[in-house]
């Protein structure tokens, strides 16, 4: 599961996993990811998610409810803006974008 508000990044890394078979679902937020999830999608493995995604849920706290969910699974939580390990999550990973849209 992807949840990305940039409609440059998204597609990329919906196209990226999709070579390597994932099968995967994409949002561009938190609030419609978390809808997927509690309609009973199944099992999800990972999840990568923007914190600043618009809507009423970040994405920080969507890994939150995932993690609570799904405790084995991996969850990235990516931002643009430094955010302090202390609001992360336990067990998820950050990937900070420090340059412009898609240069990770």
């Amino acid at each position: 599961m992807i949840v990305e508000d940039d409609p440059v990044l998204r597609p990329l890394m919906v196209e990226m996993l999709s070579e390597v078979r994932a099968r995967i679902v994409a949002f561009e937020t938190a609030d419609g990811a978390l809808n997927h999830l509690t309609e009973g999608s199944g099992y999800c493995s990972l999840l990568i998610a923007d914190h600043g995604v618009p809507g009423n849920l970040s994405g920080t706290q969507l890994a939150a409810l995932f993690r609570a969910k799904w405790p084995k699974s991996a969850v990235i939580v990516t931002s643009g803006y430094e955010l302090a390990p202390a609001t992360l999550p336990e067990g998820v990973v950050y990937l900070q974008n420090l340059g412009q849209v898609g240069s990770w």
